[in-house]
């Protein structure tokens, strides 16, 4: 029976870990903002909005509505055809757009919904909202 110091080394020596404790990490306490959700009344349906982020400002300051109830409003608006729905396309806009044979959409009509001023105005009323805690 051979020992294993009689028999060849086959590579490196395996390195020892230290044994030296490294310092333990800093904690770093930051303080985030608190958003108390406001909870306004659709002016379409009536029924609270329960998050802020699906909502969109109507033509005065301080009144809100549903994504869906605009949308649906719009639909009864619009002479809308079999291969065209509503759509938003950002910045306040909705626009009517038409699906092609091809599974291609294209914008058929745009329609400006949310002015620059209210859709500031509803920013501002969420900042309002937070607490500094």
């Amino acid at each position: 029976m051979v020992s294993e110091r009689e028999l060849p080394s086959r590579g490196r020596r395996k390195r020892r870990k230290k044994t030296t404790q490294k310092p333990p990490k800093r904690r770093i306490d930051v303080i985030v903002p608190q958003v108390n959700e406001p909870l306004p009344n659709c002016v379409l349906c009536g029924e609270v909005i329960n998050e802020i982020a699906q909502a969109i400002s109507e033509g005065t300051e301080g009144q809100f509505s549903h994504f869906d109830c605009v949308i649906e409003k719009l639909k009864s608006q619009e002479r809308l055809r079999e291969n065209q729905k509503i759509s938003y396309v950002g910045q306040g806009a909705f626009a009517v757009v038409e699906k092609d044979e091809s599974g291609h959409y294209s914008l058929v009509k745009r329609i400006p919904y949310e002015s620059t001023t209210t859709f500031q105005a509803m920013q501002k009323f969420v900042e309002e909202c937070k607490d500094e805690e």
